[in-house]
C-alpha cells in the first residue's frame, strides 16, 4: 500500500508539474495571440489602404463634373450679363450719337441721315439683343442646373472628406497596433525569460523522477493511469500502463476520456484528498527542484551583471509550493491530455 501511495503521489506530482507548465503556456499563448491579432489587423488595414475606397473614383469624377457645371454656369452668367449691360451701354452710345446728329441741325450743319438712322435703330435694337441673350434660355431651369451642381459638389466633398478621415483613422489605428504589437513582443520576451527556466526545470524533474516506471510519452495519459490504479482496475502501474497501451492501440483513449470523464475526475479528486501526504511529498520535491534550478538561473544572470531583482522575484514566486498547488487547482478542469498538449507547445519555445 505504501508503494502504491508513493506511486500515486508521484503521478499526481506529474499532473501538478504539467499544470504548472500549462499555466505558463497560457501566459505565452495569451501574449502570442495578442501579437497575432494585432499583426493580422495591421495587415488587413494595409490591404484596405492599398486597395483604396471603391466609391472614391466615382465621387471624384462627380466632384469634377459638378465643378465644371458651376464654372460653366458662372461663365454663362458672366457672358449673359456682359451682353445684357453691353446692349444697353451700346444702345445708349448709339442714341447719344444719333442725338448729336440731330443737334447739328440747330447749328446749321448738314446731317448724315443714314448715320443718324442707323444709330437710332441700334439704340433700339442693342438693348433688345442684350435682354434676348439673357432670356434666350429660361432662368429657372438654368438655376436648377446650378443648384444640382452645388448639391453634387457638396455630396462628393462630404464623401471624399469622410474617406480621407477613414484613411487617417485606419493609419492611426495601425500606428497604435504597431506600438501595441511591439509592447506585447517585449512582454513575450520578458515572460519567456521567466517561464522557460520554470518549464525546463519542471519538465526535466518530471522526466528524471519517474523514468523508472513511466515514460514522458505517457504523461498525457496520467489521469487514466491514476484512475486505473485508484479504482482497482489495475493492480500496479505496470498493469495500468498495459491497459492504457491497449486502449491506444485500439484508438479508444479519446473515447474513454469522453465517456468516463466524470468517473475519472471523481477518482482523481478522491485520490488527491485521501493520499494528500504522499502527494505533498511529491509537490515538495518539485518545489525544491524548481528553486534549485532557479537559483542556478539567478547565478547565471548575476555573473553577467544583468538586472535580476524582478526576475528573481518572479522565479521565486513560481517555484513556491503554494504556487504549485494553485496551478494544480487552477487546471483541475483540464485532463492530462490537454495539459500535455500545452506542455508540448511551450517546450517548442524552450528548445529554440
Amino acid at each position: 500500500m505504501e508503494n502504491k501511495e508513493k506511486i500515486i503521489g508521484e503521478l499526481y506530482t506529474i499532473k501538478a508539474g504539467l499544470s504548472v507548465i500549462s499555466q505558463e503556456a497560457d501566459k505565452i499563448k495569451n501574449l502570442q495571440s495578442k501579437i497575432n491579432i494585432g499583426k493580422e489587423d495591421i495587415e488587413n488595414r494595409e490591404l484596405i489602404l492599398e486597395n483604396g475606397d471603391s466609391g472614391l473614383p466615382y465621387f471624384k469624377n462627380q466632384r469634377k463634373s459638378a465643378i465644371m457645371g458651376i464654372v460653366s454656369f458662372s461663365i454663362g452668367v458672366f457672358i449673359k450679363l456682359a451682353i445684357f449691360f453691353g446692349g444697353f451701354i451700346g444702345g445708349a452710345v448709339c442714341a447719344k450719337t444719333g442725338f448729336e446728329e440731330l443737334t447739328s441741325i440747330v447749328d446749321g450743319n448738314d446731317i448724315n441721315s443714314t448715320k443718324m438712322l442707323i444709330c437710332f435703330v441700334l439704340a433700339f435694337l442693342l438693348p433688345l439683343i442684350g435682354m434676348g441673350a439673357v432670356l434666350l434660355r429660361k432662368i429657372p431651369p438654368y438655376f436648377r442646373d446650378f443648384k444640382y451642381s452645388l448639391k453634387e459638389l457638396k455630396e462628393a466633398n462630404k464623401y471624399i472628406k469622410d474617406c480621407e478621415e477613414r484613411t487617417e483613422n485606419i493609419k492611426t489605428d495601425n500606428d497604435k497596433d504597431k506600438i501595441a504589437v511591439r509592447f506585447f513582443e517585449h512582454e513575450l520576451e520578458k515572460q519567456l525569460s521567466y517561464s522557460i527556466p520554470l518549464v525546463t526545470a519542471t519538465y526535466n524533474f518530471l522526466v528524471s523522477s519517474c523514468q523508472n516506471y513511466i515514460k514522458e510519452c505517457d504523461f498525457e495519459n496520467v489521469d487514466l493511469i491514476i484512475h486505473f490504479i485508484y479504482t482497482g482496475r489495475a493492480l500496479d502501474i505496470r498493469d495500468a500502463l498495459l491497459q492504457t497501451d491497449a486502449l491506444i492501440r485500439h484508438n479508444e483513449v479519446i473515447s474513454v476520456f469522453r465517456n468516463e470523464a466524470e468517473s475519472i475526475r471523481r477518482s482523481i479528486d478522491s485520490g488527491f484528498n485521501l493520499m494528500s501526504a504522499a502527494i505533498s511529498v511529491g509537490f515538495d520535491n518539485l518545489s525544491t527542484q524548481l528553486k534549485k534550478q532557479h537559483a542556478e538561473e539567478i547565478s547565471k544572470l548575476d555573473s553577467i551583471g544583468a538586472g535580476i531583482s524582478s526576475v528573481k522575484s518572479g522565479l521565486d514566486e513560481m517555484s513556491s509550493l503554494q504556487s504549485i498547488q494553485n496551478a494544480y487547482s487552477a487546471k483541475i478542469e483540464k485532463n492530462s491530455r490537454q495539459l500535455a498538449k500545452d506542455t508540448a507547445e511551450i517546450l517548442k519555445y524552450a528548445r529554440k
